[in-house]
């Protein structure tokens, strides 16, 4: 090869923008652990407009608090462009989130954000490993309810008061708050029941 081809190769190279492989996302990125379980969900997105009724229990002041997953994990610029229609609340993996989103939705759009999977967000998914080891132990618990910031202190103040609770200390975080308390297991399995809570974790700042 002569000098001028080569000229012309390097020249090439360098006008054009050569591709870098990106991250492809495997099985095991699929993979979460809620509560004391593991989870494998299979691609199900189409399902829950289908469906609406399994997430019957997830419904609170028309909004889904649900288990959302990503075929790919979301960038900081991706989960900005669909503030206006998901919120992410909590990361449980780079591809599963703990999110909310409208009651009145379109599989268009669920479709654009790339969903992988939703699934209904159950109580024994939002108690944390921690608490139910203090449960069987009969330790007096103190734990922190987690809600989205969307949901009203005044109703969940309204909520905790009906069972007995009337003193609560708030934690504020991006995209949730926290409310802690002390609780017994009957209350704490109340409290994990209601779809406005997504969250019951051993008490505390983290």
């Amino acid at each position: 090869m002569n000098y001028f081809n080569i000229t012309i190769i390097a020249l090439l190279l360098i006008g054009c923008k050569i591709a870098v492989p990106t991250e492809v996302s495997s099985e095991k990125d699929y993979k979460f652990t809620l509560g004391d379980k593991e989870f494998f969900p299979e691609e199900n997105f189409k399902d829950f407009f289908k469906k609406k009724s399994d997430f019957k229990n997830n419904l609170s002041e028309g909004k889904y608090f649900v288990v959302l997953q990503f075929k790919d994990a979301p960038s900081k610029n991706e989960q900005y462009d669909m503030r206006q229609d998901i919120t992410l609340i909590k990361s449980i993996t780079k591809h599963t989130f703990i999110a909310s989103f409208p009651k009145k939705i379109k599989k268009r759009t669920i479709k654009k954000f790339n969903v992988r999977a939703i699934l209904p967000l159950s109580a024994s998914m939002k108690i944390e490993k921690g608490l139910k080891k203090m449960v069987e132990e009969k330790k007096a618990m103190k734990i922190n309810v987690v809600v989205a910031q969307s949901v009203q202190k005044s109703d969940l103040k309204d909520e905790l008061e009906a069972l007995g609770i009337t003193k609560m200390s708030e934690i504020f975080q991006e995209t949730s708050t926290k409310y802690m308390i002390n609780i017994n297991e009957e209350q704490m399995m109340t409290i994990a029941s209601w779809s406005n809570v997504i969250g019951v974790e051993v008490g505390g700042l983290r």
